[in-house]
Order: C-alpha cells, then structure tokens, then sequence
C-alpha cells in the first residue's frame, strides 16, 4: 500500500477538517522503493473519466498486455505458470522469459481485499463487477526490479457494516470472485483488456497446482501464528491508528459533523460505536469467514498445518521443539528448503519428524504434513539462539571511496567485520539500526580470526577488488561526512555502535582519498566511537 498520514487541514485560515495524504504510486514511488530510472516505469492504472478503463499514466501498456495475454491463455501448464515470472519449471531464472508478475505481491494484495471485503478495488461492485477501480500496477521494464506489483489505494469502501449497495451483512462479503473484469470470455477482447486488472490475474492463476499451495502458504503466515490477519494482529493495528485520530475526530465533528443532518455526528457516539463494532465483531469473525472462503475455493486446504510448541524468537540454547498435526505425517528443514517438491513429491532434504527437535543454534524451521497425497501449507518460524558477541568487531569502514570515470564512489563503499575471538561466532539476525540496512541471515557464521565484508554494490566492489569475497549486500549509502552506525543483536542489544567522522581528532585521509578507516589495534576495540582509536589504512 501507500504510506500516508493524518492532518488538520486550514484553508486561508479556516479549519476544513481531518485529512489523510497518500503517496501517489506512479513511477518516482517505483524509483523511491524499488530502484531504477523513474523512466523505465510502466505504471497501469484506471481513467475514472473513460468509463473506468485503465492506461498506461508512466510507460506504455505493452508489458501488461503481454501479461494480460498470458493469462488469457490460462496458466494450468507450470511452464506457463513459472515463464511469467521469468523462471523455468524447475523455478531457476531464464533470461529469454520477461519477469511480468511479483506473485508473492499479487497474492497479498488479493489476500488484503479479500479480507476487507474490498466493494471498490480492484474490481468494482458499483459497476457491476465489470471494470476496475482503485488499482494501480508498476513495473520497471528493464526487468531488473521484478514484475508487476499492486497496491491498495483508495480502500474506504472497507470493514463496512451496511454498504451504499444495500447489503447488510457486510461481515460475510464474499469477494473471491470471479467476476467479470478482464475476462475475454465475457466481455471480448478489447472491451477485457481495458477492463483488465490483479483480480483477473489471480482468477486465471489459481487454476494452477503450484500457484494454489502458494496462496495457501501465505493464509498460513498470516491467519495463524500471530499474522497480520489474525483477530489480534487485525486489533493491534486498528487501536494504534484509530488512537492516532482520537482527539482530532473531535475537531472533525465540530466541522463536519451536522454537515448531513441536524443533529451532529459526534466522536463520543457514533465514532465510538463504530471502532467498537470494527474492533469487535468485525475482527472476531472475519478471519473465519474468510478462511471458509478461501477453503470453499480450495486455496487453503482443510488438513490443518503443524504447529509448533514455541513458535519461534529468541530461545534458549538447547530448547527442546515440539511439532504436532492432527492428521499426516510430518516432514521438516532446517536449511530453508520447502519439505516438498514442486509437483507434491518429499525432497531429499526433509526430514521425518519423529520427536522433539534439539535446537544448539538458531534455525529456521518449515515443515508440512503429508495425508495421503495431500499437503497441508507450510508452517515456517525463525528461531534464535542468543550467544555472546564480544568478539565481533568492525574492522574497517571505507565511506568515501574515490569514484572512476565509469563508476561513482558509493559504487566501491564497504565495512569489514572480524571474529577475534576463538571460537565460531554466530551472526544470525543481527542486524544494522543506523546508518544502513542489512540483516545477518539465519546460518551466518563466522570462523575465528576470519572477516565478514559487506559492501553497497557487489558488481562495482568486485570490478575494484576481484580477489575478495563478497559476504553481504547492504542498501543505503555510508554517510561522506560521517554518521553512527549501530549493530544489534535480534534482541536489540547493541554488539557496537560508532559514530565516524571527518574533522578532528578523526583522520582525514579517508575521506574521499583513497584510504578507509581501520581501528589502531584491529583485534581489540572497546570504545570504538573514540576517535583516537582509529587511524588511516597504511595504503591506499
């Protein structure tokens, strides 16, 4: 979706109420997130003013024909299924094939408007579920960004109680479709590719085995175990936003409120009782409702998925892990692979659970069960196993490289971590709080005396220096004139921070010449935001 946020508004002075500004998903919000030139963007979306078609607002229509194409001719074949995301059947890239679709993206864009009984986007029930509204699609042709991706925009028409359209029992709005927007079948060809939309898209994909378990897995991470779509994920993020406009809905009511009728909308009244109601019976139910949806649809299945006796964080070294289902047996991975292979057979690295797993390090753990022919979704957690980091030190920071002719100097920035410790030293979940992002993936360790380099761009780093390893990609940019760079453990405990410079007592030479900046003694650091524990590299 958009970010946004709330305002009191005042027009010459005058106040005109509480509004919500929104990012406006076109082509600089694909250059913002997703990388690229604004240029290369091709950006769909649907002319209100045309009788609700869609066009090309950046780019051109051509990729997303090729698309819509694709899924006229329906995607039942896994080599149709995988060729639209630029991928073999065996799910490696193919560079022949046009990476056209984000499938993860589309499934919970759809999940979302499922679950909100969305009247109003992609498809819209006020036009008889025959032309889109409220979409947007993007997708940078290069290819390099990934396919086409969705977002919820303008989504009032949502959580509703009674809707404009006279139905009454909001809380079972079934939006699963299919409908007719976008369907040649129903509507011809042009008067379908005008009205094409993600809804269509998905109709036409579920069609397909493989993209069906794919669904599945995604209502698991999200209907159980704490997902955003359980009732109290759902109440968690309803509390923190509708608190956010509590006081303001006062100054709406003031203005707006006796707008419609003679006796004015209040907060403490209707606003209030509507929170509740949303909070409530909405929440407590929805997420039942749809599931039976979604199973009705057979895109979740009706075997229950296993579950875990703790499920996931941070454990102690050692924890005993329990995995139970009512019905299968159950296979499990510790390597991050899927227990099952495309097409439903066992991989060779699943494992048969036969008791309580001992977890000495952190893991992530996904495992399905089997019943017969059928699998249940993947049930997946994260586990972390917390040890001391003392040893780990930074090493290096090269923030202000100089560029090429051909390259700019963030192109050739990097940081260098080493274990002085002695023994192997865990980097799992670690991650980076200022200054840039990047997070230590689960299994990342580190050998005594051995160093960890992550860089900002791997093919300018490796043009630089072709001998060293590339260990890690971090995003953003190191300051060039200098910042606070922060590591914590998954817990939040800082393993260190620094805050470089460039002016004195800091050494100058690093920045923009050629040298990086390294630690006086680089097997021990114990202040290492003091500048007199730094120096210049001893060559360039």
């Amino acid at each position: 979706g958009e970010r946004g946020d709330f305002y009191h508004l005042y027009i010459n002075g005058e106040y005109w109420g509480l509004y919500n500004t929104d990012e406006r998903p076109e082509a600089s919000f694909g250059e913002t997130y997703f990388g690229g030139n604004k240029e290369d963007y091709d950006v769909i979306k649907v002319d209100t003013g045309a009788g609700y078609t869609i066009f090309a607002t950046d780019g051109n229509m051509d990729a997303w024909t090729r698309l819509w194409q694709a899924a006229t001719n329906g995607f039942a074949s896994d080599v149709n299924y995988f060729r639209i995301q630029g991928l073999n059947v065996d799910g490696t890239p193919n560079p022949a094939y046009e990476n056209l679709l984000d499938v993860d993206n589309l499934i919970d864009y759809m999940l979302v408007i499922f679950f909100t009984g969305n009247i109003d986007a992609p498809i819209s029930a006020f036009i008889g579920d025959t032309n889109p509204n409220n979409m947007y699609g993007m997708r940078n042709r290069t290819g390099l960004y990934g396919g086409f991706r969705f977002f919820a925009h303008d989504s009032e028409h949502t959580l509703l109680h009674e809707s404009s359209l006279g139905n009454t029992d909001e809380l079972h709005r079934d939006r699963t479709g299919p409908f007719p927007a976008g369907d040649p079948l129903q509507q011809g060809a042009a008067t379908a590719l005008a009205c094409s939309n993600p809804q269509y898209l998905f109709t036409r994909l579920a069609a397909n085995a493989e993209f069906r378990m794919r669904v599945a897995d995604h209502v698991q991470r999200q209907f159980f175990n704490g997902g955003v779509l359980t009732t109290a994920g759902c109440r968690a993020r309803f509390l923190t936003r509708s608190n956010e406009v509590y006081g303001a809905i006062a100054c709406e009511s003031a203005r707006w409120g006796d707008s419609k009728r003679a006796t004015p909308l209040t907060r403490n009244v209707e606003w209030v009782t509507e929170m509740n109601r949303v909070y409530g019976d909405y929440f407590n139910q929805r997420p039942g409702i749809v599931l039976g949806q979604l199973q009705a649809k057979a895109w979740f299945p009706g075997l229950a998925a296993p579950s875990f006796n703790q499920f996931g964080g941070i454990v102690s070294n050692g924890l005993r892990l329990a995995l139970s289902v009512p019905t299968g047996a159950i296979y499990y991975t510790l390597d991050g692979s899927d227990p099952r292979l495309r097409g439903g057979a066992i991989s060779s690295t699943a494992l048969p659970y036969g008791g309580p797993l001992t977890l000495n390090r952190s893991a992530h753990v996904r495992t399905r069960a089997l019943s017969g022919t059928t699998w249940t979704a993947l049930t997946e957690a994260t586990f972390f196993v917390i040890q001391d980091l003392s040893g780990l030190l930074l090493t290096e920071i090269m923030y202000h490289p100089p560029g090429t002719t051909n390259l700019t100097s963030d192109q050739f920035e990097y940081l260098e971590l080493k274990n002085v410790a002695s023994t192997n030293l865990e980097l799992s979940g670690l991650y980076f709080t200022n200054g840039l992002s990047y997070t230590f993936p689960v299994g990342t360790f580190v050998a005594p005396g051995h160093f960890f380099v992550l860089v900002s761009d791997p093919a300018g780093f490796t043009n630089r220096y072709p001998a060293i390893r590339v260990d890690g990609v971090y995003s953003g940019k190191l300051s060039n004139s200098g910042e606070t760079l922060t590591l914590v453990n998954v817990n939040g405990a800082p393993i260190f921070s620094v805050s470089y410079g460039t002016q004195p007592p800091w050494p100058s030479s690093p920045d923009g010449t050629g040298f990086s900046l390294v630690p006086v003694n680089p097997n021990l650091n114990p202040d290492p935001s003091n500048p007199l524990n730094w120096r210049a590299s001893a060559v360039i």
